[in-house]
Formats: C-alpha cells, structure tokens, sequence
C-alpha cells in the first residue's frame, strides 16, 4: 500500500506462488506415528489466519502434495477443518491430559524474520489444543544436515515447486524418495504414487493425484500444508518488456528501460 501510495504510477502484479508452507513431521516416532496426533495438529491450524496476518487476506488454502490447482478453495476447505476442541481432545485420547511438548525447527538464517513470525503464529495455533511448540534455532548448515538425516521432530516451511507436481507429491511422500525428509513408509500410498506416475492420459491422472493427496492430508495425514504465499512485484512503467514471476529472480531477457 505504501508503494503504490507514493509511487502512484508504478506497475503491480499480485501474483500466489505455487509453492506452499509445508509442515513435515517425523512420522516414524512417537508421537508423531499416532494418528491422533497428527489430526490434532491438522485441526488446530488456522490457515485463514496465516492469510489475513501475512497476505493481507490475498493467498489460498494449500494441501500437501498438491499444485493450486489439484483442488479448488471450496473443495479443499471442505476437506480440511480448524477445530482446536476437537484437537484438543485427540491430545488427551492419545495419552497427554496436561498437553503435549515438540521441539519445532526454526531456521531464522535461512529464511528471515517473516519465516519466524510464521513459526511464532503456528506456535500459538497448537497451543491451544495442548500442542506446545518448542522453536530450536539451527544455522544454515545444520538445518540442511538435519533435513537430509531425519534428525528433526517438526519443520514448516516453504516448499519449492518445480515443473510437474512429482517434483512435490512423489519426491516427499514416497518410501523410496530422498527427499522424503518425514520417513513416510506407506505402500498404499507408494501404490497410489507409483500409479499416477505410469498413467499416460492427463485426466486419469489427475484424478490418480487428488485420490493421493486426500489421502496424504485427510485420511492418513502423513503431511500437512498451510497457505500459498502471496507477493507484490512493483515496476517502473519505463521499465518495459518486464513480466512478473513467482521466483526470488525472475528473467529479465528482453526487457529494457525507457527513459
């Protein structure tokens, strides 16, 4: 608002990323292997909330697994619900009656101030289910360490998207994977994985997808995604041939200053 307020005649595109805050948990171990908890968790996230604090009420709902387009708003807000009453006694169901202690990667280096704010909101979701946050600092080296050996309990961040939803859906979630940072071992969903990777017809395939990714998020819950990020980029109306992009460096090739 500030720049288009003192710089009225500047250009503005508001463009979602496709690249959700992604929230990987280590599956494997308690307590996260039991399924109350991880729906507790699902429950006590309000990604609404996230939208109104840091995107002004611009960005979507997100699912983990999925590109923007895998479901719509209406049909992803059907499948997912903010409910810490409910989360709340899933905690106590599965054995914490005073709530329930997780350490939470925070890797302020890498990401910066708004990353933690994120962190710090997530924070203050959880607790009132029972579900204390514990925000432990890592440096740039040892969060990537970290991530690649599983020595991580909780890690919510950004998650890169690449080309065809693949790179996000089979490369987290699959056994085999090695970027499959959360240990989830499921060959059902291995099946479900491996299937819309053979399957040639879009459609099908498609549907292959949103088959995985409910089951990913709603019925098994081996991860959880919270909002897509919104940006503003801001140009000079000299500044021609320029086309706004989601990445941190988008490709200035054709375009020049006239002035």
């Amino acid at each position: 608002k500030g720049i288009t307020r003192d710089t009225p005649r500047a250009q503005v595109d508001v463009i979602a990323h496709p690249a959700p805050y992604h929230l990987y948990m280590q599956v494997q171990v308690p307590p996260l292997n039991d399924i109350r908890i991880r729906k507790a968790i699902s429950l006590s996230i309000n990604r609404q909330e996230f939208i109104d604090t840091f995107s002004e009420g611009v960005g979507g709902w997100a699912l983990a697994g999925a590109l923007p387009d895998t479901f719509t708003q209406e049909e992803i807000k059907r499948m997912l619900r903010y409910d810490p009453n409910e989360a709340k006694r899933l905690v106590v169901e599965a054995g914490f009656p005073q709530g329930l202690d997780l350490p939470m990667v925070n890797a302020n280096e890498q990401y910066g101030d708004v990353y933690t704010a994120k962190l710090l909101l997530l924070q203050a979701q959880l607790k009132k289910a029972g579900i204390n946050l514990t925000l432990v600092p890592v440096n740039t080296a040892e969060y990537g360490q970290n991530k690649r050996t599983g020595s991580f309990v909780l890690d919510f961040s950004s998650k890169l998207i690449q080309a065809d939803i693949d790179y996000y859906l089979y490369a987290v979630f699959h056994s085999t994977s090695g970027t499959n940072y959360g240990k989830v071992k499921d060959p059902i969903l291995d099946r479900m994985l491996e299937a819309q990777r053979s399957e040639p017809d879009a459609t099908k395939r498609k549907e292959l997808i949103r088959k995985a990714v409910q089951y990913i998020n709603v019925e098994m819950v081996w991860g959880l995604a919270g909002d897509t990020v919104t940006e503003y980029q801001y140009w000079q109306p000299y500044v021609k041939g320029f086309h706004s992009h989601w990445q941190n460096y988008p490709n200035l090739v054709g375009t020049w200053l006239d002035k």
